[in-house]
């Protein structure tokens, strides 16, 4: 028998941040898709940077 190590993701939903920002680290991995976060009002921007910083090492970007 081997140990295997299984993450578990979701999508980012507006209906989940405060449960998310209120348990961090029950979820490995979050899918935020940019055109979510590219709008008027900057509610959700926020929620994803707040949550961004709870989980720093996890984020999926590129720097060129």
């Amino acid at each position: 028998m081997c140990a295997v190590d299984i993450d578990f993701g979701l999508g980012l939903r507006p209906e989940h941040y405060e449960e998310i920002a209120a348990n961090p680290g029950q979820v490995s991995w979050f899918e935020a898709l940019s055109e979510n976060y590219m709008v008027p009002g900057g509610s959700p921007l926020r929620w994803l940077d707040r949550l961004r910083r709870q989980r720093p090492d996890r984020s999926n970007t590129r720097e060129k």
